[in-house]
């Protein structure tokens, strides 16, 4: 089984390795199904509230990036462990959500996203985030500086032109 992922139960104590900061940090979360009575408009519920957490941890880790690598904020004030905790939560819950909706006469589907290890999920929304905060700071500090950058051009062009 080298090189493959191993198969992960859907319910219980699930670990979840994700690489932080260059290592890999252990992630473990509970999961339980719901009770064999919950009706399907709860369930449905449930995974939609699941989807948006995963969309506010995902904007919770881009404030988080852009306090750590633009603001410099100290270590202490910067969190990345609950905002990945709760997407792990967040995923595993949706893996165990859609079948139960589908068991119900529900019609859940997975997104594309979805159908991705938990690990491989939870790290592209970090990436995504990462890329939002890095797309931040550009577009903050960029309008001067290019400003400044094409004024420089436009002089050294022109004092070209005129010395010709």
């Amino acid at each position: 089984m080298s090189g493959e992922e191993k198969p992960v139960s859907l319910i219980g104590t699930i670990k979840v390795p994700i690489t932080l900061q260059g290592s890999e940090k252990d992630f473990t979360v509970h999961v339980s199904p719901p009770g064999p009575m919950e009706n399907l408009e709860n369930l449905e519920k449930a995974l939609e509230q699941n989807r948006a957490l995963l969309n506010e941890c995902q904007k919770d880790m881009y404030e988080n990036m852009k306090k750590d690598f633009f603001e410099y904020q100290p270590p202490w004030m910067i969190n990345y462990e609950g905002p990945i905790q709760t997407a792990v939560m967040a995923r595993h819950n949706i893996n165990v959500l859609i079948p139960l909706v589908n068991v119900k006469g529900g019609r859940a589907t997975y997104s594309k996203i979805e159908t991705m290890p938990v690990k491989t999920h939870v790290e592209k929304l970090m990436f995504k985030a990462e890329k939002a905060a890095l797309e931040w700071q550009v577009e903050k500090s960029s309008p001067i500086m290019y400003a400044v950058a094409v004024a420089m051009v436009v002089a050294v062009v022109v004092i070209a032109f005129v010395l010709i």
